[in-house]
């Protein structure tokens, strides 16, 4: 993860963050080639971080959608 030596499993990273079962399911991950890029809303990953010899970037945002069904 972005500000952390080493490598942390998801699983670990939403206990440390106490969310709920029904919360850790609605979580959504962004990935390249295998490799997470983003837990969305909680943190970055250090492996595709901007650096000194970044020549592009791609500004990603996620727009959930609500409904008001219930699942």
């Amino acid at each position: 993860p972005f500000g952390m030596n080493g490598s942390k499993l998801v699983s670990d990273l939403l206990s440390d963050e106490k969310m709920s079962l029904a919360d850790k399911r609605k979580v959504r991950i962004l990935t390249c080639n295998g490799d997470i890029l983003w837990v969305v809303g909680l943190r970055a990953a250090n492996l595709y971080s901007v650096g000194k010899n970044t020549a592009e970037i791609l500004c990603l945002t996620y727009n959930p959608v609500i409904s008001d069904k219930q699942n």
